[in-house]
């Protein structure tokens, strides 16, 4: 009797240079690769390390991400976007053969016929449906017919339109509005689409996409752009209108309290924010917020700016709905930015405030860099 032998090949993940950031801050820098619910970095030289994407701020997976724009293809209504051609939406079902998917054609917000940029997809007018045009101009009407190539727009007044991608006069198609994501994970793929997902179920060969409208569709390691936290779990404080803000007496709020830059106008990335988001507000000024639902952590890295005397020790003070939760040590302008964590509970509302440490009389103002709420 002959033996039967099968033979199986183990194929290596193949690791690509990026870059993992947790929110805690921490920033490490490597080869990326996916394992069984898991994302591994491996620094040059160094031990690999194993990071559970639930504490993932943002893992790129090539040494530079471009910035985030709109790709041709479709916007859904849930903020997903998918790129590549699709049939017509003047069927029922609207068909993706990128990604093997059928679509209700109700779900497609908007078609995109050129990049655009996140600024210039928020011009577009709420509530109205028609055409974005180049230059910032809407022809608004009824949508007669529409592909991945061309639309015709009826106007009451100028009467029908046909518009073609091709010529880039026409931007992108409106059908109906797009709700703000509320996904707790978003993966950003190299050609442009963005999918939200509640779970990211992961291993060597990539990710799993497990959604209503998207189930199954499976993205390799090679076409990840970026995992990151999506909005549903991530909100970056500076985001957030403040419920208010007191200024001092006396004194303009624009004289003590200063958003995404400094007091003095200076970029908030050159004083250590990674992403150029905070704000900077005088010693005795509180700023309050309303807190999210369900999200119940803030994370942020506080320093005190140059320009305060090096003798004055200030403290970072957070409140959560009028209790105070957490104070830094006494910092000085000659000390590293300090990551400072606050676990909120289920509060309504946090106030952030600069405080005198030493002396009890001490001056001058405090940086809030990358203040973020977290959904833990």
């Amino acid at each position: 009797m002959r033996a039967a032998f099968l033979t199986f090949l183990v194929i290596a993940p193949v690791a690509q240079a990026g870059s993992v950031e947790t929110f805690d801050g921490v920033k490490t820098v490597g080869a990326i690769t996916l394992d069984f619910g898991q994302i591994i970095v491996t620094p040059n030289g160094g031990a690999a390390v194993k990071i559970d994407p639930a504490e993932v701020l943002s893992a790129q997976f090539a040494d530079s991400v471009p910035a985030e724009s709109f790709a041709p293809g479709v916007l859904l209504r849930n903020g997903t976007r998918l790129t590549g051609p699709f049939t017509t939406l003047t069927e029922p079902v609207v068909k993706f053969d990128r990604y093997k998917l059928s679509l209700p054609g109700g779900e497609i917000a908007w078609v995109i016929y050129q990049p655009i940029s996140p600024a210039v997809a928020a011009s577009a007018p709420g509530g109205k449906v028609g055409a974005l045009l180049a230059g910032g101009d809407f022809f608004e009407g009824t949508i007669k017919a529409a592909d991945d190539k061309s639309a015709k727009v009826l106007n009451p007044i100028f009467g029908p339109r046909t518009l073609v991608g091709a010529s880039k006069d026409l931007l992108a198609l409106i059908l109906r509005d797009a709700r703000r994501s509320t996904a707790l994970f978003e993966v950003r793929t190299k050609d442009g689409a963005l999918f939200g997902v509640e779970v990211l179920p992961m291993d060597k060969t990539g990710v799993n996409l497990r959604h209503p409208l998207y189930d199954n569709v499976k993205i390799e390691p090679k076409d990840i752009l970026e995992i990151r936290a999506g909005p549903g779990r991530f909100q970056p404080l500076t985001a957030l209108k403040p419920a208010r803000v007191d200024p001092l007496p006396g004194r303009k709020l624009e004289q003590c309290f200063a958003v995404d830059k400094s007091l003095g106008d200076v970029p908030l990335d050159s004083l250590g924010a990674a992403h150029g988001k905070g704000f900077e507000s005088a010693v005795g000024v509180a700023a309050t917020w309303e807190v999210p639902a369900g999200f119940n952590v803030l994370n942020v890295l506080v320093a005190v700016p140059p320009g305060v005397p090096p003798a004055n020790r200030l403290i970072f003070a957070v409140y959560a709905d009028g209790r105070p939760i957490t104070r830094s040590a006494p910092l000085s302008s000659s000390d590293k930015p300090t990551p400072l964590r606050a676990p909120l509970g289920p509060v309504r509302s946090i106030s952030l405030r600069v405080e005198a440490g030493f002396p009890t009389t001490a001056t001058g103002s405090g940086l809030w860099l990358d203040p973020v709420l977290i959904r833990k």
